[in-house]
């Protein structure tokens, strides 16, 4: 199986007019937000918690940029 990674694409490189640059540079700042700053912070919450609830383990986590 390949998995084929996806990715947002950046509006913000693409020639538009002034309203459009607007409303691709609202699109790029909500993906921003809801793809990867609250996926961030889930993800610490959970490795926080895991952490918390194990404190005699020993833990190895890898974190990509996507």
């Amino acid at each position: 199986m390949h998995i084929i990674p996806l990715q947002v694409p950046n509006f913000n490189n693409v020639t538009l007019r002034p309203s459009e640059q607007i409303t691709a540079q609202e699109i790029d700042s909500y993906f921003r937000q809801e793809l990867i700053y609250k996926r961030n912070n889930r993800m610490g919450n959970r490795v926080k918690a895991l952490m918390e609830e194990h404190p005699d383990n020993s833990f190895f986590f890898a974190f990509g940029a996507g």
